[in-house]
């Protein structure tokens, strides 16, 4: 049976690398194990101080609150994201995806602390990462940010009132925002005048992005925004209205292209 060892070797790698889910809920514990919803954490400052492993799902119950910054320190890979994300209880089970409202990641005007550069949610140098299915609001700095990490992914996420840019992407090639809403960023402009404005949406030296069928009302800045070096950014089929700035701006943008876009009242 000269084959069983490599056999063992790879059933025990693979038992081991074995992505894990976790629960969130504003009712839960942070000493219980966060691997269902009866064991399910209480905040997401627990998700913070966690070494989670490459692949992991971390779910927040629909419709609740967490106040202040969360940063995905984990990464995923292109057939198993790093995934933050909703859930909901059907018949005693918990299920993944978005039935009612979403949960919120909340700012309240205080968080993050390192200011309109900084982030409610952060991904910093890790790979295919996805939020899906969140409300971030009332940040003090951006909504979510990507810092040098590629692959990284916003579905079906709605972020209102955000400091800086509501979504942004820096050095982070491969990028996509989709079937998301982004309203009331760059605030920073509006309180004060000086300071510049964040764009709703943001590619910066970030190359391969997508955003697509996403809607931008009611910013300060840009709707879109590609810049400094972003190439080949794909934007289609986007819904801006109300942005006070440019609707939709590529400055050294190469091989960007624009279509079937509706933009309103810039």
């Amino acid at each position: 049976m000269a084959g069983w060892p490599g056999f063992l070797a790879l059933c025990v790698a693979t038992t081991t690398c074995q992505a894990a889910t976790y629960y969130v809920r504003n009712d839960g514990n942070d000493r219980a194990s966060g691997t269902s919803h009866a064991a399910a954490w209480a905040t997401h400052d627990k998700v913070n101080r966690q070494s989670l492993k490459s692949g992991d799902v971390v779910l927040f119950r629909e419709g609740d609150h967490c106040q202040g910054r969360l940063a995905v320190d984990w990464s995923g890979t292109a057939s198993a994201y790093a995934t933050v994300g909703a859930y909901y209880v059907e018949n005693e089970t918990a299920k993944k995806g978005l039935r009612g409202q979403r949960p919120i990641i909340e700012g309240a005007g205080r968080y993050p602390t390192g200011g309109i550069y900084d982030a409610l949610i952060v991904v910093n140098a890790h790979d295919y990462v996805r939020i899906e299915n969140l409300e971030v609001r009332n940040s003090e700095g951006r909504g979510i940010g990507f810092i040098r990490s590629g692959h990284g992914d916003v579905v079906n996420a709605i972020v209102d009132g955000t400091y800086g840019s509501g979504i942004h992407f820096l050095n982070s090639d491969d990028g996509s925002v989709s079937r998301s809403f982004v309203t009331h960023a760059g605030l920073v402009f509006g309180r004060d005048g000086k300071r510049p404005w964040g764009a709703a949406i943001t590619f910066v030296d970030s190359d391969s992005g997508r955003i697509a069928d996403t809607t931008v009302a009611e910013t300060y800045g840009e709707g879109i925004n590609v810049n400094h070096g972003s190439r080949g950014t794909l934007i289609e089929n986007n819904r801006v209205f109300a942005a006070r700035a440019v609707g939709i701006y590529a400055d050294a943008a190469p091989s960007t292209t624009i279509r079937g876009n509706v933009v309103v009242g810039t």
